[in-house]
């Protein structure tokens, strides 16, 4: 049985998360939209199945640093492969972020090709 396809982007730019969202959903992805941390985990806790997370790290209220920690920390979403999509590039967050358990960063603007080439990645292992 195929595995469905199901994304949470987490990002306060309304703009740039209904664009991920268009696209995603233009190649079959069902996607989750949350514009905090606190709004995501809201939604992974109603949306179980959500087996990828697209994550800003500069939000309001729960920052994606935060955001990411307590995702890691939490039994129900600590498998959940994390995809940092961030326009702020700090070097001590990215190797903290890697050494936690991010399966990838990717700098804004970023690739669509890339994006989609690590999400294919997860899905085939």
């Amino acid at each position: 049985m195929k595995k469905e396809k199901r994304i949470l982007i987490v990002d306060d730019d309304r703009l740039s998360v209904m664009a991920l969202k268009k696209i995603l959903g233009n190649h079959d992805f069902k996607t989750f939209c949350a514009y905090n941390g606190n709004e995501a985990l809201e939604s992974l806790s109603e949306n179980p199945d959500i087996n990828i997370i697209l994550l800003d790290l500069v939000m309001p209220e729960l920052n994606g640093i935060k955001t990411f920690s307590k995702l890691k920390t939490n039994e129900k979403f600590k498998d959940i492969p994390i995809i940092v999509l961030t326009a702020r590039v700090l070097k001590e967050e990215k190797e903290w972020l890697e050494k936690n358990g991010c399966f990838a960063y990717l700098e804004k603007p970023f690739d669509m090709e890339k994006l989609f080439e690590l999400i294919n990645q997860l899905y085939l292992n």
